[in-house]
């Protein structure tokens, strides 16, 4: 099924909303957080089944993944929330570890006749435990945020001040005299 294309429609509203979002460059991205995990949550929620499954053989090429096809998805939002694997992102909130994923999608714009709109399949939703193992596996674990944070404020903050401010009462932190200073 999918959004009709523009000559397939006649000219009147319709054509006017299609033509719009044609124009949009922000869809909706499937990452690698979907693979073999494969929750079909965010297909009961597309409104214009825009998002896909590999039949094809190159298997190395597109894993066992969801994709969304980038010109039919209205960008509506409506499959994020629905994802318990936190594998959907707008495009360009993709996170950097995840950038080779936008190009996947948009891979079912050349190969459309290897992809099927995917069905909804009810599952059980993953624990909080085996969507942050996910998330290790795939890289974008808690140690990758801890890391990124670590250098963050290494590069920003002078170590020897920080450890100066933090060994001082509050009081001598700041400007401002203490209450029994003030006496």
């Amino acid at each position: 099924m999918g959004v009709p294309r523009s000559s397939e429609l006649r000219p009147g509203p319709q054509l006017r909303i299609i033509a719009k979002v044609e124009d949009q460059q922000m869809p909706w991205t499937i990452t690698r957080l979907c693979r073999d995990c494969l929750d079909t949550g965010c297909v009961s929620v597309c409104p214009v089944d825009c998002i896909y499954e590999y039949t094809g053989d190159d298997k190395a090429k597109f894993p066992n993944q969801l994709y969304i096809h980038p010109d039919e998805c209205i960008d509506c939002g409506a499959c994020e929330p629905e994802c318990p694997w936190q594998a959907i992102f707008e495009e360009s909130a993709v996170p950097e570890i995840f950038k080779d994923d936008i190009a996947l999608n948009h891979a079912t714009l050349e190969m459309h006749d290897q992809f099927k709109v995917a069905l909804f399949q009810k599952k059980e939703h993953p624990s909080p435990e085996q969507i942050a193992a996910n998330k290790v596996k795939s890289g974008h674990g808690p140690e990758r945020v801890v890391s990124a944070m670590s250098k963050i404020l290494a590069q920003s903050i002078d170590e020897g001040a920080l450890m100066e401010a933090c060994s001082k009462p509050r009081h001598e932190q700041c400007s401002t005299p203490s209450p029994k200073a003030r006496r």
